[in-house]
Order: structure tokens, then sequence, then C-alpha cells
């Protein structure tokens, strides 16, 4: 969504070490990311995301 409406997008370089940490089972490795959401009169909120790196099911 991002890179179609041209916004910036911050990437980071993969290393080795990165691709090679796999998850061989599930409840072993997560991922997390944070959003922030503008929702009007209120401002913004955060949106966490946490996803298991196994089965890639969003745990909370």
């Amino acid at each position: 969504m991002f890179q179609l409406r041209g916004w910036q997008v911050k990437t980071r370089p993969v290393t080795d070490e990165a691709r090679r940490s796999r998850a061989s089972q599930p409840n072993e490795r997560w991922a997390t990311d944070l959003c922030r959401v503008w929702t009007g009169r209120n401002g913004c909120a955060t949106l966490t995301l946490v996803i298991d790196c196994f089965s890639r099911e969003l745990l909370g």
C-alpha cells in the first residue's frame, strides 16, 4: 500500500544470519510490528501485531 501511494518505505538489508533463522515448530519464534493508525477526532492509535513465524498465524 505504501509503495503504491509513493510513500516512503524503509527496508533493512537481509543478512545471511536472518536467512538461516527459521522456526521448526509452532510457538518457537515470533515477529512483531507496530503501526500508527489515524482514528479521526481521537488522534492516533497504535496497532501492534504478533505473528508466529512457523504457522504464520496472527497471535495478537
